[in-house]
């Protein structure tokens, strides 16, 4: 599939050769912007879905929770647009205060359909000893309060374990072309489910 790349203001479109679907923004950090890899998870998502899209990517790196949340005032996209939130907590905040922001997050989306992802820790098994429960509880959470908007138990299981290997990363944190073309498939998959 032909792929074209304009840069428009800050952010990215990508666009893929077939016929129109939906469009797609994706919202967060480092991760969400795909920072490690040459080739970025959205690109390669593109790669795997059927249908022509567009996709914005309005990711920064170091992005904080508060200014996502003000990124979702002024969406781009259509009526059937996808909102993807892959987000690190890297602000210090508590699993409750993570969750309010991802609670607001949903109620700013409306009723567009949205995927969060869930926190992926450091590999090889080093995140710290503050920071991983934190980012436990936030995943165990996101499966009951946002069952409609994450990979289910089984798929976030399979998604972390798939990610957990140094061979996936290119600084332990941000993923390299292997990870990015493991989260992109997942992500591919979801979407392609939720269009079901």
């Amino acid at each position: 599939m032909k792929l074209s790349m304009r840069l428009i203001a800050a952010a990215f479109v990508l666009t893929a050769a077939t016929a129109s679907a939906a469009d797609i923004v994706i919202v967060g950090d480092s991760t969400g912007k795909g920072d490690g890899a040459q080739t970025s998870w959205a690109t390669r998502l593109l790669e795997k879905l059927d249908g022509e899209y567009q996709v914005e990517n309005l990711s920064r790196s170091r992005n904080s929770m508060a200014a996502i949340l003000k990124s979702l005032e002024t969406l781009p996209g259509g009526e059937e647009r996808v909102v993807i939130l892959y987000d690190r907590r890297n602000a210090g905040e508590s699993v409750d205060e993570y969750m309010a922001s991802l609670a607001e997050a949903k109620a700013k989306i409306g009723d567009d359909r949205l995927l969060i992802l869930p926190q992926v820790p450091v590999s090889g098994g080093r995140e710290d000893g503050l920071t991983l429960p934190v980012l436990l509880g936030i995943n165990e959470r996101l499966l009951t309060e946002f069952p409609e908007n994450s990979f289910d138990a089984e798929v976030q299981a399979a998604f972390l374990e798939a990610l957990a290997g140094d061979e996936t990363r290119s600084d332990r944190i941000h993923r390299n072309d292997v990870g990015q073309e493991i989260e992109a498939g997942f992500i591919a998959d979801w979407l392609q489910q939720a269009e079901d």
